[in-house]
């Protein structure tokens, strides 16, 4: 479900500027050695399926979100239907899928037909059960990849007894799961992957990625320029700005309070003083 608020990251986070332009540093490192695998280790085919699966689960994850509610206490997910809005995905989850989503397809298959079973009901039947082990995975590897880079996951946040691993995963969705398995066992030979081919050709998924690229670059909260100026050099002068205010502000209020207990005293003080002299004279007339 939609991530609200910080989601637990095991990685280590960067305080000050300098920590912060190490951490900018390693992490586009890490991003231009994934692009270098990327193009280096898979095939224009695996591409283009990918492209293929971050597209069709946008309207997936779409849909889900506006059907299904979360429990926002116990992570428990019902479907009611619409509720009045849609629902949500992200450009995390887009890229995610971009760079992963051949190992969904091709990869799980291959190690599925790997095993040795014949073609025919029992290896359409593995490949449906295993497949909720090969989104989980899928998830895991996504899940700390963003968490590495943001800080936490932007993409998606499971939540309640049900998750595990920091939230990138929960077995609710096991049903689910088997579910678009099944879709994929029917009509990935017979009609997904002769789209896929097309696409290929067409040298389509060139042209999405270049426009999810600048879409990305325009709009994406965690990716735009603002965002990365922001790691760089901290909070914005406006926020800046703002705490300094309040700090002044608190500042003013401690030392008008402390002036306000000091008056307070002093005519306490000079109250008391009368009395004793007002006792004195008394005590002097009585005398």
């Amino acid at each position: 479900m939609k991530p609200k608020g910080k989601s637990p990251s095991p990685f280590w986070q960067p305080s000050t500027q300098l920590e912060r332009l190490l951490a900018l540093a390693y992490k586009v490192a890490f991003l231009g050695l994934l692009l270098w695998a990327y193009l280096n280790f898979t095939s224009s085919l695996d591409r283009a399926g990918a492209v293929g699966v971050a597209v069709v689960f946008v309207f997936i994850e779409l849909i889900w979100t506006t059907i299904a509610h979360e429990d926002p206490k116990t992570g428990s997910v019902s479907v009611k239907g619409w509720q009045g809005k849609f629902g949500h995905t992200s450009f995390a989850q887009f890229w995610s899928n971009v760079v992963w989503g051949s190992m969904l397809l091709f990869r799980y298959r291959d190690v599925v037909e790997g095993i040795g079973l014949e073609e025919g009901w029992a290896r359409s039947a593995l490949f449906v059960f295993m497949f909720p082990f090969n989104v989980w995975w899928l998830e895991i590897v996504e899940g700390y990849i963003l968490m590495f880079l943001f800080g936490r996951n932007v993409a998606w946040v499971y939540r309640g007894k049900s998750a595990y691993f920091h939230g990138t995963i929960t077995i609710d969705y096991f049903v689910p799961w088997l579910g678009l398995g099944a879709v994929l066992e029917l009509l990935l030979d017979s009609v997904i992957l002769s789209l896929i081919k097309e696409v290929e050709r067409s040298e389509a998924w060139v042209w999405i990625i270049a426009v999810a690229s600048i879409v990305t670059l325009i709009f994406a909260p965690a990716c735009n320029g603002g965002a990365v100026f922001r790691a760089i050099v901290g909070p914005k002068a406006k926020e800046r700005g703002g705490k300094k205010a309040k700090a002044e502000t608190s500042s003013k209020k401690t030392r008008s309070s402390s002036r306000a207990r000091k008056s307070a005293k002093e005519k306490e003080e000079k109250v008391s003083k009368r009395g004793r002299s007002r006792t004195a004279r008394s005590r002097s007339k009585g005398k």
